[in-house]
């Protein structure tokens, strides 16, 4: 098994463990902020789970909004539609997890980068 780390799109969000043996887990830090939101998604095989580090979201999943502080867990389910939004004053820092039970087979990546 091989761990791999790299860093996306500068001090927004890096990879922090991936097992590319089987890809079944992946896990990232995130940092929205404030202000910004997510845009709603919806991961049909993959469970996420969200740790919040640092910040104060505002948080959908599956229906109505709620709140998350630090220290909160947020458990989104496989096919379950979420979005989340910084309400604080400062960045918000996500710790989030993926678990993929196929450990996505045939996934392709494609990274763009602005010149």
């Amino acid at each position: 098994m091989t761990n791999t780390s790299f860093f996306i799109a500068g001090k927004r969000a890096a990879v922090v463990a991936n097992d590319i043996a089987d890809l079944r887990y992946r896990a990232a830090v995130k940092y929205l902020p404030s202000g910004m939101q997510t845009p709603i998604r919806c991961n049909d095989n993959d469970e996420t789970v969200i740790y919040v580090d640092k910040g104060t979201l505002e948080v959908m999943v599956g229906g109505p909004a709620g709140f998350a502080v630090e220290g909160d867990f947020i458990r989104v389910p496989k096919g379950v539609p979420f979005a989340y939004r910084n309400c604080g004053n400062d960045v918000a820092r996500l710790l989030i997890r993926v678990q993929s039970p196929d450990g996505h087979k045939g996934l392709k990546v494609t990274l763009e980068f602005a010149a």
